[in-house]
């Protein structure tokens, strides 16, 4: 019944990593993905979702599908509830080559 983001696993990660979250409604979700300089690499996710549980995966290559480098990134979740309410949360991702 409330916005809560699980966080990433596993992180640190390799190939890839899952970002879980739980929706307590229906919204618009949007997961993006920035470097240490604060520069969007990727739009991981932009689509509307019922409540509940949801995850989002990460295959850590940027918007061209190019693996990025070794490091420490940010996903940033923003879900944009039907009933006019607005959830925002970020977390840490660190890729490991």
């Amino acid at each position: 019944e409330s916005f809560l983001v699980h966080g990433s696993y596993p992180n640190p990660f390799n190939a890839s990593t899952r970002i879980a979250y739980d929706l307590p409604g229906q919204g618009v979700t949007e997961i993006a993905l920035y470097n240490l300089r604060g520069e969007k690499i990727r739009d991981l996710l932009r689509e509307d979702q019922n409540a509940g549980r949801h995850q989002a995966v990460w295959d850590g290559a940027d918007e061209w599908g190019i693996s990025v480098a070794s490091g420490i990134y940010f996903a940033r979740i923003e879900v944009r509830m039907n009933d006019g309410r607005i959830h925002r949360s970020r977390i840490k991702l660190m890729l490991v080559k």
